[in-house]
């Protein structure tokens, strides 16, 4: 059991899923929060112009994080990203769920 979101998702980059391709990004991106509120999460991902397969893979690992350390996390939150800016393309610009 992972006291937070960053300790656990780094524990997950070995995985073939969406959420293992999250988690390389997240351990590639060293900006990533030390918070565990999903509200600074999904406002890390929005300045960071992630992909809805980035969103998607990371709405998944959040709920699978919360069931595994007995949390419960369902919040609707709406984020709006502001003006693009130059960042690594690489990390969480991905568009599908599928590739991993």
């Amino acid at each position: 059991m992972s006291d937070s979101f960053l300790s656990w998702i780094r524990l997950q980059t070995g995985r073939g899923d969406p959420v293992g391709r999250l988690a390389r990004d997240v351990v590639a991106d060293p900006q990533a929060p030390d918070g565990s509120s999903k509200a600074v999460w999904l406002g890390h991902l929005a300045l960071r112009n992630a992909g809805p397969g980035a969103i998607a893979a990371f709405e998944n690992a959040w709920e699978e994080f919360g069931a595994q350390n007995g949390h419960v996390n369902k919040v609707m939150l709406t984020v709006r990203a502001p003006a693009p800016v130059a960042l690594d393309e690489k990390l969480f610009g991905w568009s599908d769920t599928k590739r991993s």
